[in-house]
């Protein structure tokens, strides 16, 4: 099974996220994100794996969930990743860099393709993907004048999501204490 490992966020963003993509989807005629994805930070980009490594993977998460404690993030507007992807910019703070350097510590480097740097991570949520220019285009030009409200996020939680038939899906998820 293919799986991945994010940060799941709700609230305020989860709601712009899903109004956004939906919109441009409709408007654009693009395939909408939030139909196939709950809204998310990605921390492990999709892996394959068996019931018994990702039971492995979970105790992992649990170890690093139980040393950490939520925080409150920033998103700093729009940006982009080579006219496909539009995402919301989520604030690289302090917190945020540890979170995700413990994530790489405890659960091994990412695929071998896409190693992560920690000074190129550019946290984010994706709300429109797979964009051709002329789309990318039009759709940027829409969603720039949307005026997004300045929007805060929890970072409470380390999740795991499993592919199935083209959706992911919440397998597990593991909290932050608040203590």
């Amino acid at each position: 099974m293919k799986y991945c490992i994010v940060t799941i966020i709700d609230g305020e963003i989860a709601n712009y996220y899903k109004e956004i993509s939906t919109d441009v989807s409709r408007k654009f005629s693009v395939r909408n994100i939030s139909e196939r994805i709950p809204c998310h930070i990605t921390l492990k980009y999709p892996f394959e794996a068996d019931e018994y490594s990702i039971r492995k993977t979970g105790d992992k998460l649990k170890k690093i969930v139980a040393s950490k404690k939520p925080f409150d993030f920033q998103v700093n507007g729009l940006d982009e990743f080579d006219q496909k992807t539009i995402f919301f910019s989520v604030e690289k703070n302090l917190k945020f860099v540890d979170y995700f350097r413990s994530c790489v510590q405890e659960l091994g480097e990412f695929d071998e393709d896409r190693k992560y740097s920690l000074a190129d991570l550019r946290p984010h949520i994706s709300v429109v993907r797979y964009l051709t220019p002329l789309i990318f285009t039009e759709s940027w030009n829409y969603i720039a004048n949307l005026n997004l409200p300045p929007l805060t996020g929890s970072f409470d939680n380390i999740s795991i999501l499993v592919k199935e038939n083209d959706i992911w899906k919440v397998k597990e998820v593991f909290s932050f204490k608040n203590n």
